[in-house]
């Protein structure tokens, strides 16, 4: 009976351990994620935001905040990216905050969120893919945290060409200009 015990609270430990794998996704609040890095016993496991729920008008919402740390199924989990055409076409988004830990944007990740217009990105974010704020004709503000401005991958096609936008840095910034 001693050894029955035993192996039914080991399988129990291992199935709440591996709880969260990669490629699961699930739908917390406003927002849908996929897992793309299952928890080890060092490390959270990391997700993607990958669009809004079901319950979030087709439009979207007007002020989106994004990333943090999330628990689901009694695990932690760091988002830290945006998926490819997660806003894609969402009218309503005005304005986008990155919480620190975000690392990446994807392609399109807003593409045609018409009314965008300002963007705060952390000094943990590393790349933003192309055109990923292409068809924000309203982008006018992005306030940067940057740290050192060469370890950033920004493509030179993420946010619209031909329209102006202020670029907000530290004023301790190397580069930063004080008006």
């Amino acid at each position: 009976m001693r050894k029955l015990i035993f192996v039914l609270a080991a399988m129990a430990c291992i199935s709440t351990w591996a709880a969260v794998q990669s490629g699961d996704t699930f739908t917390m609040g406003d927002f849908k994620f996929k897992v793309t890095f299952a928890a080890t016993s060092t490390e959270h496991a990391e997700a993607q935001i990958t669009g809004f729920s079901s319950s979030v008008p087709s439009a979207g919402i007007a002020n989106v905040t994004l990333g943090g740390t999330i628990s689901y199924n009694g695990e932690l989990i760091d988002v830290e990216t945006v998926a490819s055409r997660a806003f894609e076409g969402k009218t309503a988004i005005t304005e986008v905050t990155f919480l620190y830990g975000m690392r990446d944007i994807g392609t399109y990740a807003f593409n045609g969120c018409t009314k965008l217009k300002t963007i705060h990105l952390p000094s943990s974010m590393l790349s933003i893919q192309g055109n990923a704020f292409a068809g924000c004709t309203a982008l006018q503000i992005c306030y940067a945290a940057l740290g050192d401005p060469t370890g950033y991958m920004f493509n030179s096609s993420a946010f619209p060409s031909g329209q102006t936008m202020i670029l907000y840095v530290p004023k301790t910034h190397p580069n930063s200009v004080e008006k």
